[in-house]
């Protein structure tokens, strides 16, 4: 069964009015002349900031790339592998693994759907995202129907629940500490750590609660890693000006030693 570019997009207006503003629906053209401009239709784009119009995302480039290497009789014989559920981490999105049912000499994958994983939006915002190949009429692998859930709010209220549910008589169980390779992975473990010391995602913070985390940050030695200020500041959703200043509130009383993180010495 193929489906239309007027069907999916009926779907994709029915999906967004059922779940509202927070759920994102994009639709990918594959097989689009333009490669640098796949996007077809969008709903609720304000969630990841994309239009009509707009390039590929990484998985619709990668999708875009093995389509090109598969013949077209391939492609529409080659039916879907069902891809094991994800596991509840941050990444990118599906990966593309195997090898083609029907052409085993080919080295392109199949394109696997894959549904329930979570992504991170540029400002930090959580989504619970899903990626379906949808068939044309012919039943050619054409359109990558994208489904992104902004579900930062409700993780913030599930924080809030489990606060009132905890058990106060036991410490909660402490985590792992990850063992990274180097510092730019180190930074963004540091940048998780200081999210979790204050208990909800980066958008939903207020003034207050940022500076508790940029303060962990700076105890850490974060911004002794280059370009620190840059990406933490973005993460954060403030000016580097502003990060100063959260830095400055702690370090005044070092201004006599020329500890301040002023133009002369800059964070990153």
């Amino acid at each position: 069964m193929g489906y239309t570019l007027g069907s999916l997009i009926q779907i994709a207006r029915g999906l967004a009015a059922q779940f509202g503003a927070d759920c994102e629906i994009l639709i990918h053209d594959l097989l689009s002349a333009d490669p640098e401009h796949t996007i077809v239709h969008v709903e609720n784009g304000h969630v990841t900031d994309r239009k009509v119009g707009g390039g590929p995302s990484k998985i619709a480039l990668s999708a875009m790339e093995a389509l090109k290497n598969i013949p077209a009789v391939s492609r529409a014989e080659d039916t879907f592998q069902d891809s094991p559920s994800q596991k509840d981490t941050l990444q990118d999105g599906p990966s593309l693994k195997g090898t083609l049912q029907d052409d085993p000499s080919a080295d392109a994958p199949p394109l696997n759907d894959s549904l329930g994983y979570l992504t991170r939006s540029p400002d930090g915002r959580i989504l619970k995202s899903s990626t379906l190949y949808i068939r044309d009429e012919t039943g050619t692998v054409h359109y990558m129907f994208c489904i992104n859930f902004d579900i930062t709010r409700l993780i913030g209220f599930e924080q809030s629940i489990h606060s009132l549910i905890q058990d106060q008589r036991s410490d909660p169980a402490q985590q792992p500490e990850p063992i990274v390779t180097n510092v730019n992975d180190l930074l963004d473990t540091l940048i998780q750590q200081s999210v979790a010391l204050v208990g909800k995602p980066a958008a939903l913070m207020n003034k207050e609660e940022k500076i508790r985390a940029i303060q962990f940050l700076n105890n850490a030695g974060a911004f002794l890693v280059t370009k620190s200020g840059d990406k933490v500041s973005q993460y954060f959703g403030i000016s580097k000006f502003t990060l100063y200043s959260y830095i400055d509130i702690k370090n005044r009383k070092h201004d006599d030693k020329g500890d301040r993180p002023d133009s002369k010495k800059p964070v990153s």
